[in-house]
């Protein structure tokens, strides 16, 4: 493992004049802000075998364009890339972006839009989940039979969401995935018996049923 704030400029002053780095072979965990404000860093190679790549890892790492992420990353944390050159590039081919099944970020996002099927996780802060953040432009969102599980705040802040439709097969939601959501114009439109049918009455959010 890589641990926590291992090449983090603050902790490892020396660290920001990292320019590329390659994960060695035997490592599974890439840690929470591993490689944080490592402003020159630019290119990164992700060994398979590494499962994990934690909340913050690379985050802000200003000029990072280049990264290889195998399929055997199951897991990525929130903000992990976000401030970097590669995600903005990611952002401009989708502004849904996915990796390994892993909507990662959809800040971009405007409108109406479809999650495909191809989603299993829409990860934490995946459209919002920053208390300065207030995302106006998503009007709807379809999430497609496929996705399990919604992190936390991942559509915090989007004050102009109208509907949000939810799956069965949708079976863990975390209960801070709306907040500053508009509550009294959200409707959530899923199957009886749902777990998202189940957190909108905890929460006070309208329902209805598909």
């Amino acid at each position: 493992m890589i641990g926590k704030n291992a090449f983090y400029p603050k902790y490892s002053p020396n660290s920001d004049n990292i320019k590329s780095i390659t994960i060695p072979k035997g490592v599974t965990r890439i840690g929470f802000s591993a490689f944080s404000f490592c402003t020159n860093l630019k290119t990164v190679k992700i060994p398979s075998g590494v499962k994990k790549i934690e909340s913050g890892a690379f985050y802000s790492c200003a000029n990072l364009k280049t990264i290889k992420i195998p399929s055997s990353v199951k897991t990525i944390g929130s903000v992990a890339f976000t401030g970097t050159k590669w995600l903005k590039a990611q952002q401009k081919k989708n502004p849904l972006v996915i990796v390994n099944g892993i909507l990662i970020d959809g800040n971009e996002c405007k409108g109406n839009i479809t999650i495909p099927k191809s989603v299993k996780t829409i990860n934490d802060d995946a459209f919002g989940g920053n208390e300065l953040f207030v995302n106006e432009n998503l009007k709807s969102v379809k999430i497609q039979s496929g996705v399990t599980s919604i992190g936390g705040m991942a559509f915090w802040g989007n004050v102009n969401l109208k509907t949000i439709t939810i799956p069965k097969s949708v079976k863990e939601i975390s209960p801070d995935a709306f907040l500053q959501c508009s509550y009294d114009k959200l409707i959530i439109k899923t199957p009886k018996g749902s777990a998202a049918a189940k957190l909108a009455k905890k929460i006070g959010i309208k329902v209805k049923y598909i």
